[in-house]
């Protein structure tokens, strides 16, 4: 906890920046001896006239007319939420979701979506939900740091980023895993790497807590915790208070090129490094692959879908290079993992 608010003192010192000068920072690193890091309104309802009633059979009176104008429309069917547990935690405050993943960006012509499981954390990612399409990129704090305008932010996810300056870009991808094996009824599965070694969510439940010693941590022994997602929750902030870019990338598998799926990530380690999110995968008969990549980053922030111009939000795998993102150099095919 003690290299986290390190950094925090350091990066509040940069405040001041352009937004610009934000983004080229990274993600912070440290705890191993590295520096420290750290839906569209629906239309009008249709007049007579226009479900094919002639003009001149329609009632001419101005109260029909008027009756017809403010007929009551169906509502639209509320979004599921429930396979996203921070919706249903009464501790945390989401954004309001509006629509799907899936929903919002189709792939481009000539384009399909990949086969998934339907369990699994891909397919989850699909279906993320997402605020509204006005909405900016906000700190931890409540600056803005993506204006809704900005040619490089295609939509913001619902997932709450916390009061602290904690969750940033691998932080992040581990909550969004944590919070996918949580819904499965899989969090006894949960743990995470740090350069001190791992943080298991059983250990966590059952009392344990990392306690710092010099640039390191120790365990210490408290009373068991309740089995609850506020704890869970809690659990994850003492997971990004010590892990980083550098721990993430040497401990997560490496899957290869061709078996690439939504769910994986690229990550780019050091001090300071980053790393983003395959949320989605479409291909070509051709081959051609398309992504939609998330992201937070520093300082702490709302969870971002990517664009990479104003043209889509869709970003070309190169079957050679890798991809291309808006606020980091190119990511390589050899920096892709995927949590297990």
């Amino acid at each position: 906890m003690a290299a986290k608010v390190l950094h925090r003192r350091l990066s509040l010192g940069a405040i001041g920046l352009a937004m610009g000068l934000l983004f080229a920072v990274g993600c912070r690193d440290g705890v191993d001896g590295r520096p420290l890091p750290s839906a569209r309104s629906a239309p009008p309802a249709p007049t007579s006239a226009a479900v094919g009633q002639p003009p001149s059979e329609q009632p001419a009176t101005t109260e029909t007319a008027a009756a017809a104008t403010t007929a009551p429309r169906p509502a639209a069917a509320p979004l599921d939420t429930a396979p996203y547990p921070w919706h249903d935690d009464p501790s945390i405050e989401p954004l309001e979701a509006v629509a799907t993943l899936e929903q919002r960006f189709a792939p481009p012509a000539g384009f399909t979506r990949v086969d998934l499981e339907p369990d699994s954390f891909g397919a989850w990612l699909r279906r993320i939900p997402l605020t509204k399409p006005d909405t900016p990129v906000l700190s931890y704090d409540g600056r803005v740091i993506l204006p809704s305008g900005h040619r490089n932010l295609a939509a913001v996810t619902t997932l709450d980023t916390g009061k602290r300056d904690l969750q940033q870009c691998a932080d992040a991808i581990m909550r969004l895993h944590a919070e996918w094996l949580w819904h499965r009824g899989r969090a006894a599965e949960a743990s995470y790497p740090t350069g001190a070694g791992p943080i298991p969510w059983s250990r966590y439940l059952a009392g344990a807590y990392p306690r710092a010693k010099g640039n390191t941590f120790e365990w210490g022994q408290g009373r068991a915790r309740s089995n609850s997602h506020k704890t869970y929750r809690a659990y994850s902030d003492v997971v990004a208070s010590w892990a980083n870019t550098v721990s993430l990338a040497r401990t997560a598998s490496k899957p290869d090129r061709a078996e690439v799926r939504p769910g994986d990530f690229f990550i780019l380690p050091g001090g300071p490094g980053h790393t983003v999110l395959i949320l989605d995968l479409a291909k070509s008969a051709a081959g051609r692959q398309l992504a939609l990549l998330g992201q937070s980053f520093m300082p702490a922030q709302n969870f971002q879908v990517l664009r990479p111009s104003r043209d889509g939000p869709w970003f070309e795998l190169d079957p050679e290079h890798g991809v291309d993102t808006p606020f980091w150099e190119r990511f390589p095919w050899s920096s892709l993992r995927r949590l297990d």
